[in-house]
Formats: C-alpha cells, structure tokens, sequence
C-alpha cells in the first residue's frame, strides 16, 4: 500500500475503511484456498494501522474533521481489529490465542467451558446475531469491517455444518458492506430477517403493502434531500449512520462521545420529525422513537411487533428449512426471541449468549436452563473454530 496523505477527515476515514475491507477480502479468499497471503498484503494491513493510529488525537480521542465540526472517535475496534489480524496472520493461531489470553479475563477457562458444552455433539445450524455476538461492537457501523482472522474461523465453523444464519437488525444492505465473507454455509438476513439471501443468491423479502411502501420510500428520499445540506452530512457518518431496512428508516443523531453540537443535534431531529408528520398527518403509519443517539421511524402495522424469531420463522418458511440441532448465539433481549423460536422448532437446542448482564442471563435460563455464557465475541468465535477441527 503506497503512502497516502493522513487522514483527517471523515471522507478521508472511509476511504481508508474501504481499502481495508478490500485487502481483508483478498487476504480470506487465499486463506479459503488454503494459500498464505504474500507479505505485501500483510505489510498493507500494517499500513492501514499505522494511518489509523497517526490520525490527530485530543484528550484521548482521534479526531476527524466534517464541515469545520472536529468529532470525536475512540477508534477502538478498527485499530483492535488490525493488531489482532496482524498477530494471527505473522505468528500464527497460537500467538493469537496468547493475545486472547492478555486483553480478555479467563479467556481459556471461557473457551474450554465452550467447547466442552459442545464437545461430541452434532450441530446441523448455527443461528446468530452480530454485532457483540460473532463481532465485536464497533462505534461506527460501517467503519465495522470484518476482521480476516473472524471471517476465517467462522468459515471453517461453516463448512462443518448444514447451514449458518447470521440474522442481525441492520439493513442487510449495510450488513454486506461491512461482511468480507463470501464463501461458506451461509444465509445472511437483514431487519431481523425481513429481508434475506443465500451467498450470490436471491434476496427475499417480506411484503409490505403497497400504500405503506410507498409512505416508507417517500420518508426515505425526503430524509436523504435533508441529508444532502452541508449542515446535516455528517448524520450518515456516524453511530448507526442512515440504514434503510426493510419498513423502517435508521438515522444517527449523535455519536457515544456527544460530538455533534447539542443545537444541530437537536434541529436535525426536528426536521425529521417534521417530515414524517407531513407524510402521516395523523400518525396511523409510522412511529417515531429517539434513543439520542439514533432516529428510528417505522412502519406500524406489520413490523411494530416483528422480532427476530417471526424474522427467523419467515426465514425458514420461504426457504423451505427444517431446524434440527441448533446453535442459537446472541447477547441482548432482541435475541431472546430467536431463542424461543428456535426451541419450538427443533428438539436439539444449544444456546450461548455473550453477555455478563445477571437479569438477561436469568431471562434466558428460564427459556433454556442448559445455556452457557463468556464475555467476548472472540472467546465464541475462537471455539467453534477449535470444534471445527474435532
């Protein structure tokens, strides 16, 4: 990789991200092949950390320029990301098994508890979320590229299997753009698998019907008219950034370390607002709810209540798919449904949950006593991939 001019702003950042994701993706495809990447390759995910680190720094926080507004940015999974690749493609498993050991607590005694639950049992599917599931959660949506060493590991995990669902809330567009995997047993599925597709196959969606695709397709254009001023950009860049799912519309308004101007942050979400109210005057369609950090606006009558396990059941439905010995992964309430749709369909049900939160773990030992729990996406994903050897 030649050397570029630092990166300072946020157009230069996602250009960086994109380039990445680019070489991640020729890195996986020669590991696949079962050939080692050349070290040029190697050198270029050097590279792309050293920029990423060089990035000027304030009180702790890298800073990235947009519209003369300096923002803020921990920067923590992208460079966390890279050191971990870098160590697992120059030394090898071991050594990143070693690193594993350092940065997380009880790593080992977390993967053996792992394996040994799943130790000689026969896995047909492994059903999953992503984002603090198989990937570590990243501030930025699409700056959450997949790591190769996790693309790798979850591949292997993948051919000794029937299938792999990977089902996230995310639009399955914006799920694809951070993805480098291309290969594999695998299903991915968007807007808690209202939308979906085999790899390079066809996408199936949920219907919705006409009058209220229309109202969603009008919200969508009019929110990227408002999106197009100089004033409101930097909304796509951040947090969540803009995600047009599958009858509903995500947009950012802030980011984790309050870096947009409370006043902009503020008039943003009243234009939104306001134009939802001039496309549903009197509110019978879409509904409207602000977390702070993201704008979310969906259609009422057939997704307010669709969770990931009516995702799933649709899923399997138009599939034609019949669950049987089910790995069921995931780490917040959200998939606590996948969970229950899961147990109603196949007799055989392993569950692990990434989580340390005491009420969440109570809520899913209720709906399944024989689940397990670690800490980290890397001890789940380092351990299916020590099963797949097995």
């Amino acid at each position: 990789m030649k050397d570029k001019a630092k990166i300072t702003t946020i157009k230069d950042f996602y250009q960086e991200m994109n380039s990445l994701k680019k070489t991640r993706e020729l890195i996986l495809n020669l590991l696949i092949q079962d050939k080692k990447p050349p070290k040029k390759l190697i050198d270029s995910l050097n590279s792309h950390l050293k920029r990423l680190k060089s990035i000027k720094k304030e009180n702790g926080n890298f800073i990235l320029v947009s519209n003369q507004i300096n923002l803020s940015f921990k920067l923590y999974y992208e460079i966390s990301e890279l050191e971990k690749d870098i160590i697992f493609l120059k030394k090898g498993e071991k050594a990143l098994l070693e690193y594993f050991k350092k940065i997380h607590k009880n790593f080992k005694k977390q993967s053996q508890k792992l394996i040994n639950y799943l130790k000689n049992q026969k896995i047909d599917f492994f059903i999953t979320d992503r984002d603090g599931t198989i990937n570590n959660y990243c501030e930025t949506y699409l700056s959450s590229i997949q790591s190769v060493y996790n693309a790798f590991f979850l591949y292997k995990f993948s051919e000794k299997i029937k299938k792999s669902i990977i089902l996230t809330s995310g639009p399955l567009n914006d799920f694809q753009k951070v993805n480098i995997l291309s290969k594999g047993n695998f299903i991915f599925a968007g807007s808690k698998a209202r939308e979906f597709k085999y790899l390079k196959g066809k996408i199936h969606r949920l219907k919705i019907p006409k009058n209220e695709k229309k109202l969603i397709n009008s919200l969508e254009k009019s929110i990227r008219k408002v999106l197009l001023k100089k004033r409101f950009r930097i909304f796509k860049f951040i947090g969540s950034g803009f995600q047009k799912k599958h009858g509903e519309i995500t947009i950012a308004r802030q980011n984790i370390l309050n870096s947009i101007p409370r006043k902009q942050s503020l008039e943003f979400l009243s234009k939104i607002k306001q134009i939802a109210k001039n496309l549903d005057p009197s509110q019978r369609f879409l509904e409207i709810n602000d977390t702070k950090l993201d704008i979310e606006i969906l259609l009422k009558s057939n997704f307010k209540t669709f969770d990931k396990g009516k995702g799933l059941m649709f899923l399997l439905n138009k599939s034609n798919i019949h669950l049987s010995n089910v790995l069921i992964s995931g780490d917040a309430s959200s998939d606590l449904s996948l969970l229950e749709s899961s147990k109603a369909l196949s007799k055989k049900v392993y569950c692990i949950f990434v989580t340390q939160n005491k009420q969440l773990k109570t809520k899913i030992k209720k709906i399944h006593k024989n689940s397990i729990f670690v800490s980290s996406p890397d001890v789940l994903i380092y351990s299916i991939h020590q099963i797949s050897k097995t």
